[in-house]
């Protein structure tokens, strides 16, 4: 149901409907990820300032790969109705760790339902926007 890959971080078996049953209890994830949720849900000052001092330099704490935390990223500036600024540094920073325009625009599509219509096309604005002005995209600035 559930196993704990290299880093200790707690692997649900998603093929598996028995592994939602109950949920998972916190002893059975590790003490490091458990100990920032808990901080997270609690509104710790020292945790979420902790999170907002990350920089890409900080990827292990994650567990994601480069390339999928910058989607992840852009998915979030999508929910939060982001200003373009936020955009432009973050897509040229998805582009550059491998993932693809394809890739950019799949994130829109996958968080449409969610996010609605609205954000979604504004979104899709400042995102045409970033890859535009990517380094070493068609219309894009240069190296």
């Amino acid at each position: 149901m559930a196993r704990r890959p290299r880093g200790g971080w707690l692997v649900l078996d998603t093929s598996d409907p028995a592994a939602f049953e109950g949920g998972v209890p916190m002893s059975e994830i590790a003490p490091e990820p458990a100990a920032t949720l808990r901080g997270l849900a609690a509104g710790d000052p020292a945790v979420l300032e902790g999170m907002l001092d990350r920089s890409f330099h900080d990827l292990e704490e994650s567990g994601l790969e480069p390339r999928a935390q910058a989607l992840v990223r852009i998915a979030a500036l999508v929910a939060l109705d982001a200003p373009s600024a936020s955009y432009h540094p973050l897509v040229s920073r998805a582009l550059g760790w491998g993932a693809t325009i394809e890739d950019v625009v799949g994130v829109l599509v996958a968080v449409a339902p969610e996010v609605g219509t609205a954000r979604t096309v504004a979104a899709a604005g400042q995102v045409f926007a970033a890859l535009q002005a990517a380094p070493g995209r068609q219309g894009g600035r240069g190296p």
